[in-house]
């Protein structure tokens, strides 16, 4: 089953005495988006149309704030062009697999979304790709309240990569500091150096820079509450050192930035940037 999140307003007026309706003036627009409420049939089309899945969990118990975010975010005029390239589902957050009646918010990919109304995508843009079928973005939305057009507009433009990767660019690209390191193209292979690295330090379980040849920033940190809380803290360690900072707000048209978790509950952070 479909359906779109557009609704026809009327205008009901009353003028000396009288009521009468306004209807809407007519205007030539496009199709409205195309939202999913079944989960497999929007996995299924993404996949075969090799899209991004864009998925809005709802929760019914904080309905206000779903209702804020369908009609005020979703529906803005910023948003539809880089939704129109995706396949998109709202769907409750206690969907249920009909077969087994697992919960699809138990499933391990979707962990970083823990329980709660939010959004989230999913990569289906090449089955060959490490990345087919990841989770790679989860923003789960505090009780009453949601993300803004803008904050989902960058969502949606993050580059392809690993959630642990877009979560820590959208950090950097939300900061009200906009620094310029993020804004430049993140090639797949510089985001393959910083994961490699990052991976190295977990392992070590020790902060440490790289044999990178170009410019490079570090940083270890502990647990935040989310997998966002935890890139904005590792940009805002950054940020309070002035020789990190003036890499990240320093003009460099590649870039890779990637964070990962060690067995000891830490998290390593790491950023390459070249020209």
């Amino acid at each position: 089953m479909i359906h779109t999140l557009t609704r026809l307003v009327t205008v009901t007026a009353v003028l000396a005495g009288c009521c009468f309706t306004v209807a809407p003036q007519q205007a030539v627009a496009e199709e409205p988006l195309v939202w999913h409420d079944d989960y497999f049939t929007a996995y299924r089309e993404a996949e075969q149309q090799h899209k991004q899945l864009f998925i809005f969990f709802r929760d019914e118990q904080d309905s206000e704030a779903a209702d804020s975010y369908e009609l005020t975010v979703l529906t803005d005029e910023t948003l539809q062009k880089p939704l129109r390239e995706m396949v998109l589902a709202v769907i409750p957050v206690d969907y249920s697999i009909h077969e087994t009646q697992e919960r699809l918010m138990d499933y391990e990919a979707f962990q970083h979304q823990q329980n709660r109304q939010g959004i989230a995508i999913v990569d289906l843009v090449e089955s060959g790709s490490p990345l087919h079928s990841k989770v790679v973005s989860a923003h789960p939305f505090t009780r009453g309240r949601h993300l803004t057009a803008s904050s989902t507009k960058t969502v949606l433009e993050l580059p392809r990569g690993t959630i642990t990767q877009r979560s820590l660019i959208y950090a950097a690209r939300i900061n009200p500091y906009k620094p310029a390191g993020a804004q430049g193209e993140a090639t797949p292979d510089l985001l393959n150096f910083s994961h490699k690295h990052c991976g190295t330090m977990c392992s070590w379980n020790s902060m440490h820079h790289s044999s990178f040849g170009g410019m490079e920033i570090v940083a270890n940190n502990g647990e935040s509450a989310t997998i966002v809380d935890t890139a904005k803290s590792f940009i805002r360690m950054w940020q309070g050192s002035p020789p990190h900072w003036s890499i990240l707000t320093g003009r460099h048209a590649k870039f890779g930035m990637d964070m990962k978790r060690a067995p000891s509950g830490h998290w390593y952070a790491t950023g390459v940037f070249t020209n």
